[in-house]
């Protein structure tokens, strides 16, 4: 059934059960008239001026973010409103980390932010309809695009393409390949926020070099990920490094952390919004599966 709203476009609650629920869907028994997304909190890092007026003001960092869903509960094809509000419980529970997505616009693209529960308010004003609050809280207050983008950097001898295409990091990602032949790509994510990418180091490859150059960075290369000397990456396996959690593990797996095997000299790369970046990969022993993945969500705050 078509929502009753036609604003937000989306707007859908998941859990990692796989449980979902659509707020927009007036068949559910939901009228939601607003969304407010707010503000993130400012973690303030202010100090006192020591020789003059006023203060120090070092902020620069989000802290959590406020989410609100409101409007009306409604007798639908689910039944009473009641039975919406049973719907909506699973969702709630303050322990369970929901994935909201929403489209404020047709045109715009989905964005995605992990919430918990916060409040929830729904008087009983009326026989059969309930006005409905819903407040959320997002640790992380930056959104996502729904959509992972992924680049591809070959090393040396390896460069060009290889098919079929089989290594994935998600099921709904867009790939920027470099030329054939190229051992460097150019990436650059369209948000508004910088991110931290995930990257997949796939091998055949001993002493692997990931680097990263961004222009105007006081330094460069800006990101330097350098494994200590001798290390290998059989073929079949790969190293996964988040840049947002700083870690590596061996085929993705916790239990086989390889982070000490990372030299010293460790640079996190990062995708500062809407710069061009350059990447390269690096290493000995190659093979056709040797290549690079750097994946990220372009980050937003609306």
């Amino acid at each position: 059934m078509t929502a009753y709203c036609t604003s937000p476009a989306t707007l859908t609650l998941a859990l990692p059960t796989g449980q979902t629920l659509d707020l927009m869907d007036a068949a559910n028994g939901y009228r939601v008239d607003t969304l407010d997304l707010g503000y993130p909190d400012v973690r303030e890092d202010m100090n006192p001026a020591p020789l003059r007026h006023g203060t120090v003001d070092l902020t620069r960092l989000f802290g959590a973010r406020a989410v609100t869903v409101s409007g009306s509960l409604i007798p639908s094809g689910q039944g009473s409103r009641q039975q919406a509000w049973h719907a909506l419980a699973p969702f709630l529970d303050p322990g369970a980390r929901v994935t909201l997505t929403y489209q404020v616009d047709p045109d715009a693209r989905p964005h995605q932010m992990t919430v918990r529960a916060a409040q929830v308010s729904g008087p009983v004003t009326n026989p059969t309809v309930s006005p409905f609050s819903v407040g959320f809280k997002a640790a992380d207050p930056l959104a996502y695009d729904a959509a992972a983008q992924v680049g591809i950097v070959y090393p040396g001898s390896a460069a060009g393409r290889a098919y079929p295409l089989v290594y994935q990091i998600t099921p709904a990602q867009n790939r920027v390949y470099p030329a054939g032949g190229a051992t460097s790509a150019n990436l650059t994510s369209n948000g508004d926020f910088t991110v931290y990418p995930l990257l997949r180091i796939y091998g055949p490859g001993t002493n692997p070099t990931v680097t990263e150059a961004v222009p105007g960075a006081p330094v460069n290369p800006a990101g330097r990920i350098a494994f200590t000397s001798g290390f290998i990456i059989n073929a079949g396996d790969y190293i996964q490094v988040d840049c947002r959690a700083r870690t590596a593990y061996l085929n993705g797996n916790p239990a086989n952390n390889v982070y000490g095997s990372i030299a010293s000299n460790i640079a996190w790369p990062y995708l500062p919004p809407g710069v061009t970046t350059t990447w390269t990969y690096a290493a000995t022993g190659l093979g056709t599966a040797s290549q690079l993945q750097v994946a990220w969500n372009d980050a937003y705050l609306l």
